[in-house]
C-alpha cells in the first residue's frame, strides 16, 4: 500500500477519523459513553484529526437532522435501502444512520420494543456494518477515514466486518463498559439476518455470538477508559470474562483515562467560590426542606446494582450520628427507588429525592455538595467524581476503577501532605461505607482540614487535552499496524 494513503490527502489539514457511538451529549445521553463520545472530537482537532460522529438518527433528533443533506446511500444487509445525513452541530460533524425501519420509533437508545434484546443487537449491527461501508467507500464529498474509532458493543462490530472485507483503514476499539457484551445465541444472530460469513471464530464466545468479543479480537489497537479500568479486565475476577481476549492483545490494549469538558476558568477567588458553594448548599437545604446543621452528601447517579447504591440505604443510620442531610437526583432500579423513599419517609428532614434526571439539579447538586457519595462495585471511570471536584465536592467512592485513578485517599499521610482530594473505600460493602461516612464526618468537623481537602480537589486537572493527545498517539498507531494486520477474505453478503 502506498505510504501516502495514511497522510494528508491533497487538500486536506488533518487526518481523518470516523467514531461510531450509540450516544452523544448532549443530544442523546445514557451514560458516560454520550460525553465521551460528545466532547473527544473536538479535542482531537486541536491534534490535527477531523473526527466525524456515525450514530443513528433517533427520533428525537428529527427536528435537528431530519433534513440534513444524504452523503452516502447504502442497501445493508440487515435492514435494507438505509442512508447517512451530515450536519454540523455545537461544531462537531455529524453522520446519522437514518433508518426509520430500525431506529424511528424509539424512545430510548437501548429500548426493545417488542421485549426481543435480538432486535436491539440487529440495530447495532447495522449501525456497525454502515460504519464498515463507509470506511470503504467514503463519503460523496470524497472524505474517507484514515481510522475508525469504534465505542463499546453496539459499534465493535464494525472493527470486524472492516476486518474481514480487508478495507484500508486502522481501528481502535474503547470499551466504556466491559459487562455489556453484545451476546446472541446462534440461533438468534440467524434470525436477526447475521449472515453466517460474519460468524467467525473471532466473534464466538463460548457458543455465543459477542459483538465486543469480535471488536477485541479484531481491533488494530483497544482502549478503555482508565488505566486502573484496564488492570482490573485483565485479571479473571474482573476481567468480565473478557480478560484472555485482552492479555492476549497485549502492548496494543490499554487504559486512558476520560476527561471532563472543563468549565471556563473560574472567575472567583477560591474564598469567594467556597462561600458560593455554601449559598448554594443553603439553598438546595431550603428547597428540599431540610436540616443544615450537618454536611450534605449528595448522589448524581443511575440507580443500578453497579453504583451500589443500594448499600447507601443499608447503612444510612451513620449519616444520622454526624448529622447529615443526603439529596439525591437519578432513576433506576424499581427496588433502589423504594429504598430511597423509605428512607426519607423515616428521615424527611434528612433526605430529599428526585428521582428523575435533570441536569440543571445535578449541576446545583455537584456545586453545593459537601461531598458526593459514589460506591459503585465497579466503575470504568467515572466521571462524576470530576465533575464534583472540579466545585471542590469531595468523593467518598471505592477504590475501583478509573475512581482509584482520579481521587487521592484521606490518609494520615496524603492529609498531613495536604494533598488529600477524597475518602476511597477498599470496597463496596456496608460496613466500609458506614466507616468512611464517620470519617467524612470527622474531617468536615475539621474546617481547616476540609477547606484543604476541597482546594486540593479544585486544583486536580481533569480536561481532555492530555487524554485526546494519548488517543492521537493511538489513532497513529492504528494507522500504523494496518499493512502488518493481514487482510481478511472479501466481505461476503
Amino acid at each position: 500500500m502506498d505510504d501516502s494513503f495514511f497522510g494528508d490527502r491533497p487538500g486536506a489539514s488533518h487526518h481523518r477519523a470516523l467514531s461510531i457511538t450509540a450516544e452523544f451529549a448532549p443530544l442523546i445521553k445514557v451514560g458516560g459513553l454520550a460525553d465521551v463520545a460528545g466532547t473527544l472530537p473536538s479535542y482531537l482537532g486541536k491534534q490535527g484529526w477531523d473526527t466525524r460522529t456515525l450514530m443513528p438518527l433517533y427520533p428525537q433528533l428529527d427536528a435537528l437532522a431530519g433534513n440534513w443533506p444524504i452523503v452516502h446511500r447504502e442497501d445493508l444487509v440487515l435492514c435494507g435501502a438505509a442512508v447517512v445525513r451530515m450536519g454540523e452541530h455545537a461544531g462537531n460533524t455529524l453522520l446519522l444512520l437514518d433508518a426509520p425501519q430500525l431506529f424511528g420509533e424509539l424512545a430510548a437508545p437501548y429500548e426493545a420494543m417488542t421485549g426481543d434484546w435480538a432486535e436491539v443487537a440487529r440495530r447495532f449491527a447495522a449501525l456497525s456494518e454502515m460504519g464498515a461501508c463507509l470506511a470503504a467507500a467514503g463519503l460523496q464529498d470524497g472524505w474517507r477515514p484514515d481510522v475508525v474509532h469504534a465505542h463499546d458493543w453496539h459499534a465493535a462490530l464494525a472493527t470486524h466486518l472492516i476486518k474481514l472485507r480487508n478495507i484500508p483503514v486502522g481501528t481502535a476499539l474503547t470499551l466504556h463498559n466491559a459487562s455489556f457484551q453484545g451476546i446472541l445465541t446462534y440461533d438468534d444472530a440467524h434470525r436477526i439476518g447475521l449472515p453466517q460469513s460474519w460468524l467467525t471464530k473471532e466473534a464466538d464466545h463460548y457458543g455465543h455470538t459477542s459483538f465486543l468479543k469480535a471488536g477485541i479480537q479484531t481491533a488494530d489497537v483497544v482502549t478503555t477508559v482508565s488505566p486502573n479500568y484496564a488492570r482490573e479486565l485483565l485479571q479473571p475476577e474482573t476481567g468480565m470474562a473478557m480478560d484472555g481476549y485482552l492479555r492476549a492483545r497485549g502492548t496494543r490494549f490499554r487504559g486512558i483515562l476520560n476527561g471532563i469538558d472543563v468549565a471556563a476558568p473560574r472567575r472567583r477567588s477560591v474564598n469567594a467560590h467556597l462561600a458560593h458553594k455554601r449559598r448554594m448548599r443553603a439553598e438546595l437545604c431550603a428547597e428540599f426542606n431540610l436540616r443544615s446543621d450537618g454536611p450534605l452528601a449528595v448522589i448524581v447517579s443511575r440507580l443500578t446494582a453497579q453504583k451500589g447504591l443500594d448499600i447507601v440505604v443499608d447503612v444510612w443510620s451513620a449519616l444520622d450520628e454526624c448529622d447529615s442531610s443526603l439529596i439525591l437526583v437519578g432513576t433506576g432500579d424499581p427496588a433502589i427507588e423504594d429504598g430511597f423513599r423509605s428512607i426519607r419517609r423515616k428521615h424527611p428532614n434528612r433526605v430529599g429525592l428526585c428521582l428523575a434526571y435533570s441536569s440543571e439539579l445535578a449541576a446545583r447538586l455537584f456545586t453545593g455538595g459537601d461531598c458526593i457519595l459514589i460506591p459503585s462495585r465497579f466503575e470504568p471511570c467515572g466521571l462524576t467524581q470530576m465533575y464534583a471536584m472540579e466545585q471542590g465536592t469531595i468523593p467518598i467512592a471505592t477504590a475501583v476503577g478509573g475512581l482509584a485513578d482520579t481521587i487521592i485517599d484521606a490518609t494520615p499521610a496524603a492529609l498531613k501532605a495536604k494533598a488529600a482530594t477524597g475518602i476511597l473505600l477498599p470496597g463496596a460493602e456496608p460496613r466500609h461505607l458506614s466507616r468512611a461516612l464517620h470519617h467524612m464526618c470527622a474531617l468536615h468537623a475539621q474546617p481547616a482540614v476540609w477547606r484543604q481537602m476541597q482546594i486540593n480537589a479544585m486544583r486536580m486537572d481533569f480536561s481532555w487535552d492530555e487524554a485526546a493527545a494519548d488517543y492521537a498517539a493511538v489513532y497513529r498507531q492504528a494507522r500504523e499496524l494496518y499493512p502488518s494486520r493481514g487482510g481478511g477474505s472479501d466481505f461476503a453478503r
